[in-house]
């Protein structure tokens, strides 16, 4: 089939023949595509889903003036608790920290939790905060993947991007990586429209999801947290690491 244009939600009605869904985890596109697409039995055996069950917190720290980016895992085979502390713009950082339902950080205060990292950076960043955003928390239930590239038939004009199409466990830092990646391909895709697309898409998500679905949900086996720690300090490693 082809593409012809977009139904809005208030009902109206825009031509395109060419449309990019890029909206999230809110696509309705596996709904969508069952009238389109031929092989709906295939439609069904696309999609992956690993349980991953993640929470995270988060606050830009005012005023702590930063040069570099912090990570650490504390035990990591025995404790399912991390922490990131990353510099942004305008002297201020960002301060994540990452449980799994079985860590009793879940419920504890944020400097209470940074009170057991070793990396005195973290703690004394939150202490000489000028101001702090609000902890938000969040909450990764799933990873998921969805192989359009694997369809026989495929409508013309449509490409699917981002969480549509893959939505990879946070804590290794890939999904925007791979996002960044997929638009780079659907900016050449549509610069010289060749079909295939979505196969591309599908070649550039396989390995990070690989790396990410398949690892204990303990957070980390002690390989994988090496790893970590090392593209950290490594700008190779690091590079390799996200791509």
């Amino acid at each position: 089939g082809q593409v012809v244009g977009v139904e809005l939600s208030n009902g109206e009605v825009l031509s395109a023949n060419q449309v990019v869904d890029a909206r999230g985890d809110n696509s309705t596109i596996m709904c969508d595509l069952v009238d389109s697409v031929s092989d709906s039995a295939r439609l069904r055996q696309i999609e992956t889903q690993v349980a991953v069950d993640i929470h995270y917190r988060t606050t830009i720290l005012r005023g702590v003036d930063l040069t570099h980016q912090y990570y650490e895992q504390p035990h990591p085979l025995l404790r399912s608790f991390g922490a990131v502390l990353t510099p942004i713009e305008h002297g201020d950082a960002v301060l994540t920290t990452i449980h799994y339902p079985d860590s009793e950080h879940l419920t504890a205060s944020l400097s209470d939790s940074l009170a057991v990292l070793k990396n005195p950076n973290f703690i004394a960043a939150f202490n000489r905060a000028q101001d702090r955003s609000k902890v938000a928390s969040y909450a990764f239930r799933r990873s998921l993947w969805r192989r359009f590239g694997d369809l026989q038939h495929w409508p013309n004009g449509l490409s699917v991007v981002g969480d549509a199409v893959h939505r990879l466990n946070p804590v290794f830092g890939q999904g925007m990586t791979v996002t960044a990646l997929c638009i780079e391909a659907l900016l050449r895709h549509l610069q010289r429209p060749s079909g295939g697309f979505q196969a591309e898409v599908d070649r550039l998500v396989r390995w990070p999801w690989i790396m990410s679905s398949q690892t204990p949900h303990s957070f980390g086996a002690k390989a994988i947290d090496l790893a970590l720690r090392a593209a950290f300090s490594s700008r190779r490693l690091h590079r390799s690491f996200l791509s």
